[in-house]
């Protein structure tokens, strides 16, 4: 099993709604009839909502639209919580998860594969972590444990590093509000993980927080 890591050092939606318009019923109606039109209306209904009729009304509709759009998928899934669980042990607010930078990443790691998995940077106007690893499925978890793990060679006082701790200090970089990431396996089966991040942080003279 092995692991190699690489950071960058630097310098809503459409509004739908079933409205049922009641007819004013001039003629008098028996109850089985009644009946018929109350069943019509709500199959109907269920036709609209869905098969499993989890629409409640427009509004949950666009909610559910605006966080699937914007939510990660995959094996991305618990990228953001983990950067956000380090984050917060420094009192740093949540980055929330961006599908256009995600798209960024998918495309570099996908440049990265071709050429078997290097490790070097895109050298685009985001942060950037790698993370590459071979002989295990990997998660998103253990990618940003990996990267917080170089906390112990950072040096707040002096804003210095002892060893690498690049990828720690853009992690919890506080001016930093959005993440996207991507992941690609190699012919050999090694996996090549890409993070971006904007604003990017790492600037030489600054600290994270």
């Amino acid at each position: 099993m092995r692991i190699l890591l690489l950071a960058v050092d630097r310098q809503a939606s459409k509004s739908t709604r079933l409205a049922a318009e009641r007819s004013q019923f001039r003629l008098r109606v028996d109850r089985i009839c009644l009946v018929c039109i109350l069943l019509a209306v709500a199959q109907i209904s269920c036709l609209s909502l869905g098969a499993d009729g989890s629409n409640d009304g427009s509004s949950d509709a666009s909610a559910s639209d605006t966080v699937t759009s914007n939510a990660e998928t995959g094996r991305m899934v618990g990228f953001t919580e983990a950067h956000n669980a380090v984050r917060r042990a420094k009192g740093v607010p949540d980055l929330s998860w961006s599908p256009s930078l995600a798209t960024v990443a998918e495309g570099w790691a996908t440049t990265l594969e071709a050429e078997s998995c290097a490790m070097r940077h895109s050298g685009n106007a985001y942060g950037e972590n790698l993370y590459w690893n071979w002989g295990f499925q990997a998660n998103p978890s253990e990618v940003v444990t990996s990267w917080a793990a170089e906390e112990s060679d950072y040096d707040y006082a002096s804003g210095s590093c002892s060893d690498v701790c690049g990828h720690y200090t853009q992690v919890v970089w506080r001016d930093t509000t959005q993440l996207g990431c991507a992941m690609k396996t190699c012919s050999d089966g090694a996996e090549i993980w890409v993070c971006n991040y904007d604003p990017p942080g790492n600037y030489s003279g600054e600290k994270p927080y």
